[in-house]
């Protein structure tokens, strides 16, 4: 897997894990009413979202420019449902690549605060980015600088029943920056919190990293959907981790 996208699986290896994970779909055997609600209305929501068409005129802008660095429609469109179903009051992303992912983060929740955080990257990149969120996600705060202390100067600004929305992208940093970014996330969230984890099949360091988070006291419920897993802290839900066939 490319380093810089959250999904660029090839044909052969999308079938592998599709068959692998082919009694893993739209909730089948989860007896969790809690879950199943999750996989499917949020995961495998079909529903055509009042936002969705002018974002793809975002994504399509985004492709004319700089088209490699473009995910995966699907995903960009889960993180929005994602966010539409946690309605959180704060939204923090950890590692950005062209800025989409910020876009559909920030749709759903037009006057919640968004902080994007990132090191600096390509310049050209770094200026469609902004310029994009300017125009249509003018809710985002972006930083380009040292992750980790900006990430401690944001996190002081979190308060204590924060419903908090967080997608941390783990394969873009070394794998000692990950586990330190991740060690931060984790204290500060609560019942409410919600982190979306990229990357975790994209090497087996991150695979190792994904299965040691997942058994934290803290988490509750977890979905491994292959290019990401879903982290939910709310103890109503028992602990499990759901193989997902997304």
């Amino acid at each position: 897997m490319n380093a810089h996208v959250m999904c660029q699986r090839n044909t052969l290896n999308y079938l592998a894990v599709w068959l692998k994970r082919f009694r893993k779909r739209k909730g089948y055997g989860v007896h969790s009413p809690a879950a199943f609600y999750l996989i499917r209305f949020v995961f495998f929501e079909k529903a055509a979202y009042y936002d969705y068409e002018r974002l793809m005129t975002v994504v399509r802008k985004a492709r004319e420019h700089f088209d490699k660095y473009v995910e995966h429609l699907r995903l960009y469109k889960l993180l929005f449902r994602l966010v539409n179903n946690a309605q959180p009051t704060s939204i923090i992303e950890v590692g950005r690549v062209i800025g989409l992912t910020t876009v559909y983060l920030a749709a759903p929740c037009k006057k919640v605060p968004v902080i994007s955080i990132d090191v600096k990257r390509d310049q050209n990149l770094s200026d469609f980015t902004s310029l994009m969120l300017k125009q249509h996600a003018p809710n985002v705060e972006l930083h380009e600088e040292e992750v980790v202390s900006c990430l401690d100067e944001t996190l002081l600004r979190i308060q204590k029943e924060e419903r908090l929305f967080i997608l941390f992208r783990p394969e873009l940093f070394e794998i000692e920056v990950a586990m330190q970014i991740f060690k931060k996330l984790i204290k500060v969230t609560n019942s409410h919190s919600v982190i979306v984890m990229t990357g975790i099949h994209a090497s087996q360091a991150l695979n190792r990293l994904w299965k040691d988070y997942i058994k934290s006291d803290k988490i509750s419920v977890t979905f491994d959907l292959y290019e990401l897993g879903v982290m939910y802290f709310n103890h109503s839900y028992a602990k499990q981790n759901y193989l997902i066939n997304f």
